[in-house]
């Protein structure tokens, strides 16, 4: 995804931070100025027990977030 955002003239960045994802997420992008917080989630990310995890992320980050579905894993 991040190579289509870099054709496109968008510039990305990839990164493995550990910690809790949202935590992780609002912190980085506070300290980063980052202007807009892609997530991409699929169908399994919106099951009744993982639902919570975007809600969490979406609550903690005070940037806009674009939500972007990606394709289901095979």
């Amino acid at each position: 995804l991040a190579e289509e955002f870099e054709r496109s003239g968008i510039r990305t960045k990839v990164l493995m931070i550990p910690g809790e994802l949202d935590e992780v997420i609002a912190d980085y992008a506070e300290k980063n100025d980052i202007k807009l917080v892609a997530l991409g989630i699929t169908a399994g990310s919106l099951s009744f027990f993982r639902v919570g995890k975007v809600l969490d992320i979406i609550k903690a980050v005070d940037r806009p977030i674009l939500i972007v579905k990606s394709p289901e894993e095979e």
